[in-house]
């Protein structure tokens, strides 16, 4: 499974895996550990107009969650250029 982890945003290392990207619609990991496991992660789907919703905390808290989806609607085509490397398309069912 091929992982890309390059942002670290509030403490909180945000990630993409190519197994999420051919089953789910797009949506970002975070974790604050420094071993990455999807197991205790927050998982933050991503909404088409660069808004977020949090499904998962994986322990953030609340300032951190704001930080880290600010983050994400300021970065949306650097999150879909990597969601796509992983072979994912890039589309929105979330709404």
């Amino acid at each position: 499974m091929g992982k890309v982890c390059k942002h670290k945003v509030a403490g909180h290392w945000l990630y993409i895996t190519s197994h999420c990207t051919i089953l789910e619609p797009p949506h970002i990991h975070s974790n604050k550990a420094t071993k990455i496991t999807e197991a205790k992660a927050g998982k933050i789907w991503v909404k088409c107009d660069g808004s977020s919703i949090v499904e998962k905390t994986g322990g953030a808290s609340q300032k951190d969650l704001r930080e880290i989806q600010e983050w994400i609607a300021d970065n949306v085509a650097v999150m879909e250029a990597e969601w796509e490397a992983l072979g994912g398309a890039w589309v929105w069912v979330i709404e």
